[in-house]
């Protein structure tokens, strides 16, 4: 399955924000996320988080572009990132 390859591809590219860091902003983030049979991100939602850390998500699932190419008979694969942002 395409999608747990894709997620540990955003994972990677991961960083938590300085804004966020600074802040002592702790909390969880939730991407929606449609991938193309090409494996670019066809759309990209952030569903719950702060707005820094959502901008965090949004730009690791970004980078993490492109995603493993799906089956042909597969024209989207659509799947959700969940994320915790804490401080040590």
């Amino acid at each position: 399955m395409a999608a747990p390859l894709a997620l540990a591809k955003i994972q990677e590219q991961k960083s938590y924000p300085m804004q966020a860091r600074r802040r002592r902003i702790n909390g969880s983030v939730t991407l929606a996320i449609r991938v193309s049979s090409a494996g670019l991100i066809e759309e990209l939602e952030c569903l719950n988080g702060t707005t820094s850390l959502c901008r965090a998500a949004i730009n690791a699932a970004e980078k993490a572009q492109p995603f493993p190419v799906l089956h042909e008979a597969a024209s989207l694969m659509g799947f959700e990132y969940e994320t915790l942002y804490k401080m040590n």
